[in-house]
Order: structure tokens, then sequence, then C-alpha cells
């Protein structure tokens, strides 16, 4: 098991590189089951706040899929909490393609299905930023560790996207 901490430096250098041209962020998540929120608290968080487009795509991201085809981005980032075995709060960046069958997410349809849907309609470049959570049970917020990377994550993509 990955017990290193993030290196937010390293997140922060990987994100501005696969970060191009136009930006459609996709937060995934229930937010009624604890951690399981992550990725859609982190949309809420950045609507109106980035130059980008923000969807908030809550527990069935699959609905979204038409309308960032629509957006013809560049880029698609897709953020989500996902069980990975690393630390509480350890954050990856991923391509679809590296998501392993045995990494959990409480969506209908798989991460990397849909992202293979995206990448075919869109010719973008999708990454997956998952977060490993600490819980996810119904009826309580998001835990500590991960309120703590929820709020350096939206910090550090507005940085990089006022940028782009």
């Amino acid at each position: 098991m990955n017990r290193m901490a993030t290196n937010w430096e390293e997140i922060k250098k990987r994100l501005a590189e696969v970060i191009k041209g136009k930006v459609v962020i996709l937060g995934v998540g229930n937010d009624l089951r604890g951690d399981d929120g992550f990725g859609s608290l982190l949309a809420k968080g950045l609507k109106e706040k980035v130059k980008g487009v923000i969807f908030d795509g809550g527990k069935s991201p699959e609905n979204y899929i038409g309308k960032i085809i629509k957006e013809r981005p560049d880029s698609i980032l897709i953020v989500d909490a996902l069980d990975t075995g690393s630390s509480p709060g350890e954050v990856t960046i991923r391509e679809p393609e590296e998501l392993r069958g045995e990494e959990f997410s409480t969506h209908h349809l798989s991460l990397p299905l849909m992202a293979s849907v995206l990448q075919s309609e869109t010719r973008a470049k999708i990454h997956v930023i998952g977060v490993q959570p600490v819980r996810i049970k119904f009826g309580e917020g998001l835990s500590l560790p991960m309120e703590r990377v929820l709020e350096r994550l939206r910090k550090t993509l507005i940085e990089i996207l006022a940028e782009v």
C-alpha cells in the first residue's frame, strides 16, 4: 500500500502539463455518501471561478456525455473519489486506460468506458483525478483529509486555469 503523502508541487506540474486548450471538468460523486461526493463538491466549488466548462455529474456522470461532446474540449478532467488502496486523501492523475478494475467507483457507467466514449467523440486528452476516500457511508459529509484535499485541489485548479 502506498503511504506517501500527496506531493502538491508534482500534482500542480502534472496538471499544468495535461490541461491544454478548452477545458471541461466533470466532477463525479454522490455528496450524500461521505467522501464519494468529492468530485461533485469540487465541481460546485469551481463553477464561475475558472476558465473552462464545469459540470457536476453527481452520481450519474454519463448523463453529461452529450453536453461534454457539444463543448468540443481539448482537455477533459474527470474528478472522482477512487479506492486505490493508497493513503487517505492521496491524489493521483491518470489516463483512463491506466485505471485498474479493482479501483472502486460507485457510479453507473465505469469511468474508463465513459472516457472511451468521450475520447472517440471529441479527440480530447482525458485524465482522471482520483482521490483515495476515507469513508463512503450514507449521511456523512467529507472526512477531514478529503476536506483538506478538496480545498487544496480547488485552489490549484483555479491557479492553473487562470493561466490557460
